[in-house]
């Protein structure tokens, strides 16, 4: 294990034997750990979003990673996380870049980003990149065909549903992340993924060959009148994620493994709470995934890296887990 201080938490109890895993598309079976994926390559190591992060999660053993791909305002699809360019993840030369909305920006002018020279309060020991630059993900792609073949990568669209633009915006993503996907050859090691569920039946129709993920936040996407779901489907599910899920085809369920629940005063109305309030629990344990593997899909919760949530997954049966720290995670996880 690395340096970094232990956590807090206490540790799980054993549980029972871990059931096997795999059967999914990517996730073949029969596999004896919980596999592995780096959050944004591997954040708490490497900046995020680079095509060193994204190596070094291969050569410490993970399964494969996780990146994020926005629509820049030539409908390019470029792999980066957040909407708008923050100056504390971003240098530049081109005055007024930074600040602005990436799809607003010409991958051209992106392309004088450094996305490599600012490491990141929260992660000590992430490692700089200097002048890494951002990449299309068929750059990002065709690398990692290169370099690391095996490598499986789940792509997040980063589709906001919001505002009456949204659609167009989200089709215009989808196809630029499928014609990157081909172009690199991709489409073996490929899974997409989005808390935009309409993104779902979308890669449904264009790509049916392709795995799909439902990622979700309880309480914040996840939730009666949400945006981010297809029409109805939370409502017409009693509001269970599983069988939500399953209804917009997705093959993968990808919650955050622990959300907060609304303290019972605030449920009634109580004024002057506060988000203080908010109870913590777990989303993920081993009646979900039983309801999820009865339903034909994997579990793939996010972001884990404390120890005791790693063995807790572990022992529920999880398929695999994201990580920011994904060396970490395989050293612990191939002692269960």
């Amino acid at each position: 294990m690395s340096t970094r201080p232990a956590s807090s938490s206490p540790t799980a109890s054993p549980g029972p034997a871990v059931p096997a895993r795999g059967g999914h598309p990517l996730l073949p079976a029969p596999r004896e750990h919980v596999a592995v994926f780096g959050h944004r390559g591997a954040r708490g190591d490497v900046c995020e979003s680079t095509v060193e992060g994204f190596l070094h999660a291969a050569r410490v053993g993970a399964l494969g990673v996780e990146l994020d791909v926005l629509l820049t305002a030539d409908d390019a699809a470029i792999v980066w996380h957040d909407p708008v360019l923050a100056d504390d993840k971003c240098t530049t030369d081109l005055p007024g870049l930074v600040g602005r909305a990436v799809l607003d920006c010409t991958l051209g002018e992106l392309m004088h980003l450094d996305i490599g020279s600012r490491t990141q309060a929260a992660f000590p020991h992430q490692r700089a990149v200097p002048g890494a630059r951002p990449h299309t993900l068929a750059e990002v792609l065709a690398v990692l065909r290169d370099q690391a073949p095996d490598l499986v990568v789940i792509v997040e669209v980063k589709s906001d549903p919001r505002g009456a633009a949204a659609p167009d915006r989200r089709r215009r993503l989808v196809e630029a992340t499928l014609r990157d996907v081909d172009a690199a050859g991709a489409r073996d090691r490929v899974v997409m993924h989005s808390f935009d569920w309409s993104v779902l039946p979308l890669v449904a129709d264009l790509a049916p060959d392709l795995p799909r993920s439902a990622l979700a936040l309880p309480g914040e996407t996840f939730l009666a009148g949400s945006d981010w779901l297809v029409s109805g489907v939370y409502e017409d599910h009693d509001g269970d994620l599983v069988d939500a899920a399953r209804a917009v085809g997705a093959h993968y369920v990808c919650p955050r493994h622990r959300a907060r629940r609304r303290a019972q005063a605030l449920d009634e109305g109580i004024p002057g709470r506060a988000a203080a309030d908010l109870t913590a629990y777990d989303v993920v344990d081993a009646d979900f995934v039983r309801r999820a593997h009865a339903a034909g899909l994997g579990v793939v919760p996010w972001t884990v890296d404390d120890p005791a949530d790693l063995r807790h997954l572990a022992h529920c049966g999880v398929d695999a887990v994201v990580c920011d720290h994904p060396g970490d995670a395989v050293r612990l996880l191939a002692d269960i």
